[in-house]
């Protein structure tokens, strides 16, 4: 069997989670502990955003935390295309 039907062969999972005290099911083909993980640490960004913002509605905490994440990807993108470019010149 080769690498692609492996990736076939990978079974969807439904884990369920809570983030800001609501329930979700997550579905997706990553481990249930991957998941879990994720999600406390995504509900520990909000609740922390909460403390900051102790009045925004929880859809502007949730687009606040979800700005500073991408922000954070964008910055390690960077930093990894500046190290693969150092790399690739010498």
């Amino acid at each position: 069997m080769d690498t692609a039907d492996k990736a076939h062969d990978k079974r969807r999972v439904t884990v369920p989670v809570k983030i800001m005290g609501e329930s979700f099911l997550i579905t997706g083909e990553q481990d249930e502990g991957h998941v879990i993980s994720l999600a406390k640490e995504l509900d520990g960004k909000l609740m922390e955003a909460r403390k900051l913002m102790p009045t925004a509605s929880p859809h502007r905490i949730a687009i606040s935390v979800a700005l500073e994440l991408i922000s954070l990807i964008r910055k390690e993108r960077e930093k990894s295309d500046s190290l693969l470019e150092t790399i690739e010149r010498t």
